[in-house]
């Protein structure tokens, strides 16, 4: 008898955690004083097929976002001298947003602080490595390829809010599919850890890039292109425990998501704001969100 009870609250409580984690995935954001269900959308910029716009990251007063313009099928990572990247700086206004473009000498005029990650094709071994970008009132204070770049494509990277760990993907060997998401952490003295795998409850064998970690600390936003046949990219969550341990990702329900390639997803310190990319048919798509709190 014993034994029929205890098995029969192991498949009531399996199937409480089916039903309660759509509810648990749409309001992640709600715990985190953003409100998914109560935001306003707003196309910034529409671009054609052959450009587009990779969003670094908010500045420090959550007022500006800095992001690099690319050309489709031109190779920007072969830039070996920063003052030739593209940079692209939003000034984020509920829509009526200004967007200026220039080299990163031109971007001494517009008061631009704040710690960025950056991709740059490495010409030695012909892969790309993550640079750390640190600006103060736009003055260029850190150009540095970090320690932890390995003989793969490393790309997209993202700090911590602390600055102590970074968050980027890989195609280094030994991972789940193309390319995976890795952490690693800040030992000091400009060292960093070597790369952990966040694993399958993150990774698949298709592709995960372009990691985000919110203002907490443990909330994880990425794309995900489940196949790397046809299938497009969507923006999954997850969240990192204290102890290190993290849940399964699941994909964003809401209209963020479309039916193009959806990206680079970046949520403001503050947490009232977030831009992302959208790849559709013909054009790409730069969006602003302004969450109602």
């Amino acid at each position: 008898m014993r034994w029929i009870f205890t098995s029969l609250f192991v498949f009531v409580i399996s199937c409480f955690s089916l039903l309660i984690k759509p509810f648990y995935y749409k309001n992640v954001l709600n715990n985190k004083n953003i409100n998914i269900e109560n935001y306003q959308k707003i196309k910034l910029l529409e671009l054609p097929m052959s450009e587009t716009i990779i969003p670094l990251g908010f500045t420090s007063d959550a007022k500006k976002i800095l992001g690099v313009k690319i050309s489709i099928g031109s190779d920007l990572y072969s830039l070996e001298d920063i003052s030739q990247v593209p940079f692209v700086v939003y000034q984020l206004n509920n829509g009526k947003s200004e967007l200026i473009e220039g080299n990163i000498d031109q971007l001494k005029k517009l008061d631009i602080n704040g710690d960025f990650l950056i991709s740059i094709k490495n010409k030695e071994t012909e892969t790309i490595d993550i640079y750390a970008l640190e600006l103060d009132n736009g003055e260029l204070l850190r150009y540095e390829c970090l320690s932890f770049n390995t003989n793969a494509n490393d790309i997209f990277g993202a700090y911590s809010p602390n600055r102590q760990k970074i968050y980027f993907s890989s195609d280094m060997l030994g991972g789940y599919g193309g390319y995976d998401i890795y952490e690693v952490e800040h030992l000091g003295a400009g060292k960093w850890s070597t790369p952990r795998n966040l694993g399958p409850n993150v990774n698949t064998s298709g592709n995960e890039i372009a990691p985000f970690i919110m203002s907490d600390g443990l909330t994880l936003f990425f794309s995900r292109k489940p196949s790397l046949n046809n299938d497009n990219y969507d923006i999954y969550v997850s969240t990192i425990m204290d102890d290190g341990t993290i849940e399964v990702a699941d994909i964003i329900d809401t209209n963020i998501n479309t039916n193009g390639d959806d990206l680079f997803i970046r949520i403001s310190p503050n947490n009232n704001k977030a831009v992302y990319v959208t790849k559709m048919k013909n054009s790409w798509c730069f969006y602003e969100i302004n969450f109602h709190q």
